[in-house]
């Protein structure tokens, strides 16, 4: 991850095994410590900030993020390894850096091959520059000084953690890997890598900033000037000030708490204050009952991984007219490219019906031809989804 908050990621404690928690603000708080991760985390909701950063609360870890935090620490490794022995690639090692990372997570086993071949494409498709490359995996951190400090050190005050670092005179090129299917990325992020660069090496004055879709093979970039930064640095203490000054930490409910991993400790998300709702007559009314869908959504979430594993053991449950239970799906899956060539040898020209217009596209899953040729070239995979039926067999939900 960019910046290694390991607080947010390190978690796994059982919402059921009881969390009390202290909705008074902090007595005397401490040093903060801030980074790209925190400011968001704190912009997305002071309350997670507040459970996470100052309570160290322990929650929920999407495996999306353990599988980025293994890619990231073997990619690392992996080009440390290359920069120490002056080479451009050592195809040959990836895989010792990807099972080193491996045996240090926490990653479901089913999920090992997946971090795996993030790892493993890279070093196919990377080079490793050794011309100014100051490091990979740059830990960078400083005090409201803006002087370089030790990581641990107690008055630091900003880090940073670089994915590779070139500095070349007055140039500089920050790469950030992404290992994620999402193609976007915060320029607020990169704005705080350049900044913090530029305070420890005034000599730079243009900054080249990639950011690098490791899963897609796609890199995209764009740049910053000396001119730049005096905004960047008035944007970065403003954030950190208003953090520094909160004292009520006040939960913002929205989408976000669909995937909060410490939701359980939430003051908002409280147990029995379900009330009879009725058709809103203004529109901070209707706002008010959406922040309210958003958060027994979440508790809806909750209570569906209880009954998946009640219903793996016990199998089906029928409750209030529905049936609760897996499903058992046949599909096909194959390579577009492979589709669209073979659909080419028998007349037929796939883009002629890649149009909005679902109709025309209907006509094209309804020939036979089409489905031959789709199942002569795809591989049957058959899938297993949890949901809830009606009695009668109508399925409504999933």
């Amino acid at each position: 991850m960019a910046d290694n908050d390991n607080e947010l990621m390190d978690s796994g404690v059982d919402p059921d095994a009881g969390v009390e928690i202290d909705l008074e603000p902090v007595a005397e708080k401490p040093q903060l410590v801030h980074s790209w991760t925190r400011i968001n985390t704190f912009q997305t909701c002071p309350m997670l900030y507040k459970l996470v950063y100052l309570l160290k609360r322990k929650g929920f870890v999407n495996p999306i993020m353990v599988i980025g935090r293994v890619a990231h620490q073997a990619i690392g490794e992996y080009n440390n390894h290359c920069l120490k022995n002056k080479v451009e690639s050592d195809f040959l090692k990836w895989k010792d850096f990807g099972y080193k990372a491996l045996t240090e997570s926490n990653l479901d086993p089913e999920l090992n091959a997946e971090a795996l071949r993030l790892v493993e494409q890279y070093a196919q498709s990377h080079i490793v520059s050794q011309e100014s490359t100051v490091g990979a995996e740059e830990e960078i951190a400083v005090n409201k000084n803006w002087e370089q400090v030790d990581w641990l050190s107690p008055d630091v005050w900003l880090r940073v953690i670089l994915d590779f670092l070139q500095i070349q005179g007055n140039i500089c090129k920050i790469t950030d890997y992404k290992t994620g299917w999402s193609m976007k990325a915060d320029p607020f992020q990169l704005k705080i890598y350049a900044l913090v660069i530029k305070k420890l090496y005034p000599q730079v004055t243009d900054f080249q900033i990639e950011i690098d879709y490791i899963r897609h093979e796609w890199q995209k970039m764009f740049t910053l000037t000396d001119e730049d930064i005096e905004e960047i640095e008035r944007a970065v203490l403003s954030k950190i000030a208003k953090i520094e000054s909160e004292e009520k930490f006040e939960p913002s409910i929205g989408v976000q708490c669909s995937y909060c991993p410490v939701w359980f400790a939430c003051p908002a998300m409280k147990i029995g204050d379900v009330r009879k709702y009725v058709v809103p007559s203004k529109q901070d009314e209707a706002v008010a009952l959406a922040l309210e869908y958003e958060k027994y959504s979440r508790l809806a979430s909750e209570v569906k991984k209880i009954l998946k594993e009640y219903c793996d053991v016990e199998g089906d449950l029928i409750a209030g007219g529905r049936q609760y239970g897996f499903r058992v799906s046949n599909k096909f899956e194959f390579d577009i490219k492979d589709l669209y060539v073979a659909l080419d040898e028998i007349g037929i020209d796939l883009l002629d019906y890649l149009t909005l217009d679902y109709r025309k596209f209907k006509a094209l899953l309804h020939n036979a031809n089409v489905l031959k040729v789709a199942k002569s070239i795809g591989e049957k995979k058959v899938s297993v989804t949890f949901s809830a039926k009606k009695a009668d067999g109508k399925e409504d939900s999933e």
